[in-house]
């Protein structure tokens, strides 16, 4: 993430990438359907949370602790519905993406397994998160 003049925050509006975790049934239905409307928290929410890139290991933490077979999607924001996407005040009053659309596979540039270390903490695949850093990243097959 180096070398550009002028280098963006990781939650700036002009970030080209954003991540959704999903949990295993949504993956499943996901790959079945190629679309995702929000898991329950999302739907009651209004929108789909999102995280950007320094936003993954604190929602992980937060949100996802101890659970097993997490997959990680890299979304392109470029790919995104105009004005679907709303970076918002959320924990912290960090600003956080949230999609105020249907998630469809096309929009889908990458993803990966998240696995769990022996200590419980997630262990997020530093190739997914590489994308959109200038990088080609990794072929994930999807």
């Amino acid at each position: 993430m180096t070398g550009h003049a002028s280098r963006q925050t990781e939650t700036d509006p002009q970030t080209q990438v954003v991540f959704k975790i999903l949990r295993p049934r949504e993956w499943t239905d996901f790959c079945t359907s190629g679309r995702f409307e929000g898991s329950p928290d999302d739907q009651r929410d209004g929108f789909i949370h999102l995280s950007a890139r320094d936003q993954v290991a604190g929602t992980l933490a937060k949100y996802f602790a101890g659970e097993d077979e997490l997959r990680l999607l890299a979304i392109s924001t470029h790919h995104l519905p105009a004005n679907s996407l709303k970076w918002e005040p959320s924990r912290g009053g960090a600003l956080f993406p949230h999609l105020y659309t249907v998630l469809y596979s096309d929009t889908v540039i990458g993803e990966s397994a998240i696995a769990r270390l022996p200590d419980g903490r997630h262990d997020i695949p530093d190739h997914i998160l590489l994308l959109g850093c200038g990088d080609t990243g990794e072929d994930t097959g999807r």
